[in-house]
């Protein structure tokens, strides 16, 4: 199973779970929401979702990317690691955007309808399954 890479800031040891870019979460409103909720507050397979970069860190945005990774120009976050399988059993990664330089952009996404707030706890959930890289500003 690939591994899911993510830039978010470090809170006590640990991803930090808020609904900002860079934390383990996702926005919901806003030009930038990462997913919307539909009228009755329900999340969607395939609509949307946290996103992440596969396999390596590639797909990761400089200005997200800590800084000691590629190019990147963060120095409020970390870069966190978790393997697909160890993602809580009702998300899954859906591929988004495949690149030409190798970079594969994915969503973590609710497997299943469910609401905002069960997609946001189980998102919560695997915050001590990641496990933060090597080789950043830590």
């Amino acid at each position: 199973m690939p591994d899911v890479y993510r830039a978010i800031q470090k809170d006590n040891g640990a991803p930090k779970v808020c609904d900002l870019a860079d934390c383990l979460g996702v926005r919901t409103e806003g030009k930038y929401a990462d997913i919307r909720p539909d009228h009755e507050a329900n999340v969607h397979p395939n609509a949307g979702g946290m996103s992440a970069s596969i396999d390596d860190f590639k797909a990761i945005p400089n200005h997200r990317l800590p800084v000691g990774f590629g190019a990147g120009t963060s120095k409020r976050n970390c870069l966190w690691i978790i393997p697909s399988d160890q993602l809580p059993p009702r998300l899954f990664t859906r591929i988004h955007e495949p690149a030409s330089d190798g970079a594969v952009k994915a969503l973590v996404e609710p497997m299943e309808t469910m609401s905002i707030v069960e997609y946001q706890t189980h998102l919560a959930a695997s915050r001590d399954t990641w496990t933060e890289a090597p080789g950043g500003p830590g």
